[in-house]
């Protein structure tokens, strides 16, 4: 076994920052580690995203600041393109893809679906038609919304289990960075890969476990073990 099956660490550098007031969401941000893209949705007619906090829409043509008065973003998938639009913005994209939106500040987020997220934004055209939506943020901080979605974090007897499971889908998560040819996204946020629920779903346990086990993952051979 001691040959075959080993642990190693991935030195993921620093340390939890958080600051201020804690609203009743907030996201818990880790200074590093890769960065992992998530597939939200394929979107194939209009759409919404709502943002708390202040994000940016960076154009060729400007930067368009959103969450303050422009709270509310539609997103309608056209032939060949996209369009954004509120009362305040109409912007069609025909060429320049990705469309990349990111937060002003650790404390920004967006909702979508019901469901909310922090990290960036990015829209691709989708092969089969529409327009993929894709969560960028660190590894550690998906963790933070995959765990809980997982596996109990209840009771603090699950403790030792859920460490596990972080260390598992942090492998896991590892071993599918670039495993989809042509897409552009690492994993999807549902059982094709494993559940990301978004900020929601964070619990004391699971964000103690991951923190816990930070950069550690399962090897066989000397390689992550599928």
């Amino acid at each position: 076994m001691k040959q075959n099956l080993t642990l190693s660490i991935i030195l993921f550098i620093s340390v939890l920052i958080l600051a201020g007031c804690t609203p009743q969401i907030k996201p818990v941000h880790f200074s590093s580690g890769p960065e992992i893209r998530v597939h939200l949705a394929t979107i194939t007619d209009k759409d919404s995203l709502r943002f708390n906090g202040t994000y940016y829409l960076r154009s060729e043509e400007a930067r368009f600041e959103l969450g303050e008065r422009n709270k509310l973003l539609y997103i309608r998938p056209l032939e060949k393109g996209l369009q954004l639009f509120n009362d305040f913005r109409n912007l069609i994209y025909r060429q320049s893809f990705p469309v990349v939106l990111t937060p002003a500040t650790e404390e920004s987020y967006f909702t979508f679906r019901g469901a909310s997220y922090g990290g960036d934004i990015l829209f691709f055209p989708a092969d089969e038609g529409g327009i993929y939506l894709v969560n960028q943020l660190p590894m550690e901080e998906y963790l933070l919304g995959v765990v809980p979605a997982e596996i109990y974090t209840t009771e603090e007897y699950y403790a030792e289990a859920v460490k596990a499971q972080a260390i598992c889908a942090r492998t896991y998560a590892l071993l599918r960075m670039g495993s989809k040819p042509g897409l552009p996204f690492d994993v999807y946020s549902s059982v094709q890969d494993q559940v990301y629920a978004g900020l929601e779903r964070h619990r004391p346990l699971s964000d103690a476990a991951i923190r816990e086990t930070r950069g550690v993952i399962l090897t066989y051979q000397g390689r992550p073990a599928p």
